[in-house]
């Protein structure tokens, strides 16, 4: 078993809740799995990654996997709304913002080390303008998932009281240096999910968290496109409840992330190869040195935000808009700018970038 089933008041209403095992009961209690070993054997085979010749790679992979999370919890988010955004775009801001807090997380778990300190942290950093929900507090009361109503809810979590003890174990079991941090990483991603410990955003919080948590204590040191390979994990997860099997859920977890950082890997090798081969369309056009510096420029930022925003360059440059359409128009002919229309104004970008990113 993975947990108990009890009735409990949700208000003026009884309701069946999973009151779930701890990390270290868990642990003792599954099954030996080959698969599972074979999977955490082929993981550690992925490594050491290959390094990208610009470092700035890595922040675009973030970018994908920010955006592939935030999708995963029901947003509508592109790449070009945060890289590109256009002035009549609402949600550009709060893009930006969040941008700025998977940047820094990082940085704030090596502060502080994995803690339930660390995760409501996160939390209110994340969630702090939704105060009716406590940002950076545990949860109180009864949770649920799979529906807005608890009567139809597929899942219903544990008492509080429950949660934080399970929490606080979880604290520990993290930083047991015998088992591999791969499968802590699923099991962590398990405890979150099963427990639910805040009132909203426990899906972000475990998908970024199981990953930041593999960057402080594994080989690992940037993002990787997990969330994209997670996005039927909760009916494993709810499947091992069912069957009372928790290696149900860690071969689905260790089967994404084996994929993730197999993607990052190929992710990585094709932007170093892509650089090379865009550069030297450049080199060997017809243009003169003077402009194919200049399309050199234009080329560089396209690495680094995929798509080209022309008012920034136009500050950046200090050159009037045509100018910089020129420019795109000059790369467009080389078959590296590709433009799409939009509502209010074309949008370049550079295709081999976003085929890398976006596939």
């Amino acid at each position: 078993m993975l947990g108990e089933y009890k009735n409990i008041m949700y208000g003026t209403k009884e309701v069946k809740s999973f009151f779930p095992y701890s990390l270290n009961e868990l642990y003792i209690t599954a099954n030996a799995n080959y698969e599972v070993d074979k999977l955490l054997e082929e993981i550690e085979s992925l490594f050491p990654l290959p390094t990208p010749s610009n470092l700035f790679f890595y922040d675009l992979i973030q970018d994908k996997e920010m955006i592939d999370s935030l999708n995963l919890d029901g947003a509508e988010h592109t790449l070009d709304e945060l890289h590109a955004p256009s002035s009549f775009n609402l949600f550009a801001h709060e893009l930006s913002e969040l941008k700025e807090i998977f940047t820094h997380v990082p940085k704030h778990m090596d502060k502080l080390g994995f803690s339930n300190r660390f995760l409501k942290d996160f939390h209110h950093a994340l969630f702090n303008k939704h105060i009716s929900f406590y940002p950076g507090e545990f949860r109180k009361t009864v949770s649920f998932s799979g529906a807005m109503d608890i009567e139809q809810a597929t899942f219903v979590s544990c008492s509080a009281d429950h949660l934080q003890r399970n929490m606080d174990e979880m604290e520990l079991f993290m930083h047991r240096d015998d088992i591999s941090v791969f499968l802590r990483s699923a099991y962590l991603y398990y405890q979150i999910m099963v427990n639910l410990p805040f009132l909203i955003g426990n899906g972000t919080i475990a998908r970024a968290t199981s990953q930041l948590y593999l960057r402080e204590f594994s080989t690992l040191n940037h993002y990787i496109p997990l969330s994209k390979y997670l996005k039927k994990i909760e009916k494993k997860r709810n499947e091992a409840i069912l069957k009372e099997d928790i290696n149900i859920f860690l071969i689905s977890y260790l089967k994404a992330l084996k994929a993730a950082i197999t993607e990052a890997k190929e992710m990585i090798l094709s932007f170093n190869k892509l650089k090379i081969n865009q550069k030297r369309k450049i080199e060997k056009s017809k243009h003169t040195i003077y402009q194919k510096r200049r399309l050199n420029e234009i080329l560089h930022q396209s690495f680094k935000t995929i798509y080209l925003p022309s008012e920034a360059l136009e500050n950046r440059f200090d050159v009037q808009r045509k100018t910089i359409i020129k420019r795109y128009r000059l790369l467009q002919d080389l078959g590296i700018i590709k433009v799409k229309e939009a509502y209010f104004e074309n949008i370049y970008y550079n295709e081999g970038m976003l085929k890398i990113i976006d596939g």
